[in-house]
């Protein structure tokens, strides 16, 4: 699919067209048109009808939809906030490809857009206090 699209289109959005025996979504980057084809995936999996209209505007309310996610990256880093060992036990997921590639899948197909990682301070992971 060619990412040109009209000028009176939707920035940061998408437009689909629709004709009796055709389907197009039309975008100015791919990441939107990448949207626009999850939307009409959506819409067939979910077998509502497709666009009633021959012209179709999508776009989203929030520029930057977030996610923010708490990592543990190493076994040496202390957790200070809470007194569990469930980030402990998961520090070798967070090194998992697999875990990553189905993340991101699952925030495309949620349209969240912007993911940061958080972390505590280094400084423990770096530095041996010896008493």
């Amino acid at each position: 699919m060619r990412n040109t699209v009209s000028p009176d289109a939707v920035v940061e959005g998408y437009e689909m067209h629709s004709k009796p025996s055709s389907y197009k979504v039309r975008s100015a980057s791919v990441i939107e048109a990448m949207y626009g084809g999850l939307e009409f995936a959506e819409s067939l999996r979910l077998k509502r009808e497709v666009w009633k209209d021959d012209l179709w505007h999508e776009k989203p309310f929030l520029k930057k939809r977030r996610f923010k996610f708490n990592v543990l990256l190493d076994a040496r880093t202390p957790s200070y906030v809470d007194s569990g060992d469930a980030a402990q036990r998961n520090i070798t997921e967070m090194w998992n490809f697999e875990f990553w590639q189905e993340y991101l899948d699952q925030m495309a197909i949620h349209r969240d857009n912007v993911l940061t990682l958080w972390d505590l301070h280094p400084f423990p992971s770096m530095v041996k206090m010896i008493e």
